[in-house]
């Protein structure tokens, strides 16, 4: 990102609260996964459903996350630095997505 030393010493506090809270996300999404494997054989139409009800939890609170932390990432840096931030964010969740979504198999 290329901070100055002003700009890093007002974002990375700012970094790891998101940080933070995106940690709990992904132990959500863990669990998530973990109770898919543990169902993946024996699925039925009631675990589907609520498998995908916590999915779409998870991703509208990822969503609502990035909206809450939007105002306080401007208060610290320029519009153009929030924007590369949320881009280089971004890029980081395609590849993990893309890791996770080659090893979980469809509902069969």
């Amino acid at each position: 990102m290329q901070f100055t030393e002003a700009e890093a010493k007002v974002f990375w506090p700012v970094y790891e609260g998101y940080q933070k809270e995106q940690a709990k996300l992904y132990e959500r999404a863990k669990n998530l996964v973990g109770n898919y494997a543990k169902n993946y054989e024996t699925m039925t139409d009631k675990m589907a459903k609520k498998l995908l009800d916590d999915f779409m939890s998870i991703e509208s609170d990822r969503l609502k996350l990035k909206k809450e932390y939007l105002p306080k990432f401007r208060k610290v840096l320029s519009e153009k630095k929030v924007a590369r931030y949320y881009q280089l964010e971004n890029k980081i969740d395609a590849i993990v997505n893309y890791e996770v979504a080659k090893v979980i198999p469809l509902v069969k």
